[in-house]
Formats: C-alpha cells, sequence, structure tokens
C-alpha cells in the first residue's frame, strides 16, 4: 500500500520543527520561534513527550522532588497515576497544599486525599484538564462529583489491591499497562500513557521501545499517510518503522532531545499532532475539522528536566535544567 508522501514529509517537517521551537525557547531566544504560521497560532504538544508541561511538572515536582527521595516506590507509583487522572498541575498544587505534604497511600486509606480532593475542587472548579477524556461512569456507586469516582478507583488499585508494590514486580512495560487495564475506568491507551509516565521514576526501568499502542489521533495520522488503514501491517508496525527510520528520515542538524532519539512513545504523540496539523496544511484531509486549541504565547523563561537515569540533563544549554 502506497504512502502519501507528502504526510510523510509533513510527519517528519512536524517532529523536527516543533523540536527546534522547544530548543529556541530553552536558549532564551525571543519569540517567534518559527516561521510557520500553524504552529505560530496553535497550540501543539512537544516532539518529546517527557518535554510537554504536565509530564515536566510529573517528573521535577513529584519523582523527582527532594520529597520523593525520602518516599516509598508505592507512593511514587500511587502519585504518578493519580496525577495522571487529572494531569492538572494546579490540581496536584492544592492537593499538597491541603495536605501540607505529597499525598501517600495512607491518605488515600485514611480518607484525608479525598478531603483533599473537595478542597482543591472548592478552590479551582474543575480538577481536570481537557487533555484527556477521563470516563466519569459511576462503576463505584453513585456519586455527586466526578472525582469521588476517581478516588474510589485509586482506593481499589491502591489501598485494596496494592498496586504500587504488584507494579514493581512486573517484567515489562506491557505487562505493567495491562494490568492496569483491568481497573474500571481506564482503558487500554490511557493504561499506556500511565505506564509511561510510571516509567520515568525510579520504581520501573523499562526500555520505552519495548512496547507501544497507537491512540486514536496516530490512527487518524497512519490512516492519512496510507489512504486508509495499511494493509497487512498494524498501526504499531507503521509506529515501529518510522522509529527506526528517523536518522535517514530527519536533517543532520536533528539530534533528537538533547542527544536522546525518538521512542516509540513520541512516534506515537507525533503521529496524533501532525493529524492536527494537516488539519490546517491539508484541510481536504480532514473536511470540515480544524485545531481547537489556538496558542496563546508564554514568554516566561523555559527550563527542562528529565529523568536523571536518561543522562541528558547535563547536555541541556546551561541554566536550562533548573
Amino acid at each position: 500500500m502506497n504512502q502519501n508522501r507528502q504526510v510523510v514529509d509533513t510527519f517528519w517537517y512536524f517532529v523536527q520543527e516543533r523540536q527546534r521551537i522547544l530548543e529556541r525557547r530553552v536558549e532564551g531566544r525571543p519569540a517567534p520561534w518559527t516561521k510557520d504560521p500553524i504552529l505560530q497560532d496553535n497550540r501543539f504538544c512537544n516532539t518529546f513527550r517527557a518535554a510537554d508541561r504536565e509530564c515536566q511538572y510529573l517528573i521535577r515536582s513529584i519523582q523527582y522532588s527532594e520529597e520523593a527521595e525520602q518516599s516509598s516506590l508505592e507512593d511514587i507509583i500511587f502519585r504518578t497515576v493519580a496525577f495522571r487522572l487529572f494531569s492538572k498541575h494546579e490540581t496536584w498544587e492544592r492537593i499538597t497544599e491541603c495536605l501540607i505534604h505529597q499525598p501517600t497511600v495512607h491518605d488515600l486509606a485514611s480518607g484525608e486525599f479525598l478531603h483533599a480532593l473537595e478542597w482543591a475542587d472548592a478552590r479551582l472548579g474543575t480538577l481536570y484538564t481537557s487533555s484527556f477524556m477521563l470516563c466519569g461512569v459511576k462503576s463505584y456507586g453513585p456519586v455527586n462529583r466526578k472525582y469521588e469516582t476517581h478516588e474510589r478507583l485509586l482506593r481499589h488499585m491502591f489501598v485494596n489491591d496494592e498496586l504500587g508494590k504488584r507494579i514493581q514486580d512486573l517484567p515489562s512495560m506491557q505487562d505493567t499497562a495491562a494490568l492496569l487495564a483491568e481497573y474500571p475506568l481506564i482503558g487500554r491507551f490511557m493504561s499506556y500513557q500511565i505506564a509511561t509516565d510510571i516509567n520515568y521514576s525510579t520504581a520501573t526501568d523499562f526500555d520505552e521501545d519495548e512496547y507501544v499502542l497507537a491512540g486514536p489521533g496516530a490512527v487518524r495520522g497512519i490512516e492519512k499517510m496510507y489512504g486508509g488503514r495499511p494493509r497487512g501491517r498494524t498501526y504499531e508496525d507503521v509506529i515501529r518503522d518510522l522509529r527506526y527510520t528517523q536518522l535517514s528520515n530527519t536533517d543532520s542538524s536533528f539530534l533528537g532531545l538533547y542527544g536522546r532519539p525518538l521512542q516509540l512513545i513520541d512516534i506515537q504523540n507525533c503521529l496524533c499532532e501532525t493529524d492536527k496539523y494537516l488539519r490546517a496544511s491539508m484541510p481536504e484531509l480532514s473536511p470540515g475539522k480544524r485545531i481547537k486549541r489556538r496558542y496563546h504565547r508564554n514568554f516566561e523563561p523555559l527550563s527542562l528536566f528529565f529523568p536523571p537515569k536518561w543522562g541528558i540533563n547535563r547536555a541541556l544549554p546551561q541554566n536550562a535544567a533548573l
């Protein structure tokens, strides 16, 4: 099945130009950071998932904070899963403010975590981001607010089932995602995303290229590449092909994430973002579709921090890793 070469080229263009925007910001260059009007005016995730704002908050302020150094791996896994259910750092800050510390499994068991959610909700109005469509089905009985269902889910996972301990004994990321997917309200794709989040921490250390799952946006991006479902291959096969041909499809000046090449999770995410980009650059492929979120330029200095086990923080521009 032949590829639409223009779409493939657009994918590799997006991968490189979106990363260059990030690098220019980190280096402190003045805006605009690109001449591309689509990238100037619309909001896109970063080329590398770990560089996105909420992932950065998770890594820096939860998984590798000073408090985390004194925390159990069970608590770090609990915090990671709980944070991703909301994917909103303001929510986490209010929870922490109420508890006067990062939440623990003990807080979940005692009811203090639920109290902190109530306290945060009263001050924020909503605890959730628009980035993920989180299911609010009442799998744990009738509730007044969606966060009560997710608190019961977390209690099921970490108090009743001791999930934080079980995950530490699993041999692979795929097994981690499969275990997470067994729980209500968390589908296969969300489970893959959470397994990736946990793997940023010190709790697990799997190869990110071991496992991938194509989400809805990536599926749309791939189908634009092939004019439909690729015959004789899975969507994940296509993602792997893109991952392992990146050197031949990118400029010699593209150094990845400060020396770290694109992983399967990054290819997956970029396919989703390319699908959005194509709504503006090739609207005939997405009749009636548009990019929903506009970009509001932020001139604040941008610093980055990645899992120390990756060994790339020392490659960041001077003063960038703060």
